[in-house]
């Protein structure tokens, strides 16, 4: 499962945030390993080696700093290992696969452009509560 962000969401006082994109981007939070038939995740995968940022090749810091940013604290190494440890060990994969299927995850689902295609336009403005408030006026 593909987690996304919404910076205007995470972003809120009295949270200091970082906003590498300007606000009007969806982001990656984390992906998320499930059983076949369930939303659980998969347990007892602590035997998964640690992660590493040495071990992250430089096109994929590229692509990982530009789609998985720490909004909050600002150091995207200690983001992603959190992700690592808490889903990334659980996937099955190496640390440099597990990434690179969620880049790959990330840019399959095109968040941004199937919302627009909907005719929901990312922005800082609620977008929903105006059309919703428009409809009942």
């Amino acid at each position: 499962m593909v987690a996304a962000q919404w910076p205007p969401a995470v972003c809120r006082p009295p949270t200091p945030c970082l906003n590498p994109q300007g606000g009007h981007s969806f982001s990656v939070h984390g992906v998320w390993p499930t059983n076949t038939n369930s939303i659980i995740r998969p347990s007892a995968c602590s035997q998964a080696v640690n992660f590493d940022p040495n071990n992250i090749p430089a096109d994929q810091r590229a692509a990982l700093d530009r789609v998985w940013p720490d909004l909050k604290g600002g150091n995207n190494e200690v983001f992603w290992k959190h992700q690592w440890d808490d889903h990334g060990k659980c996937s099955g994969l190496s640390q440099v696969d597990y990434f690179w299927k969620c880049l790959k995850l990330w840019e399959l689902g095109k968040l941004d452009a199937r919302l627009a295609n909907a005719g929901i336009v990312t922005s800082n403005t609620p977008t929903l509560i105006s059309t919703f408030e428009s409809l009942l006026a």
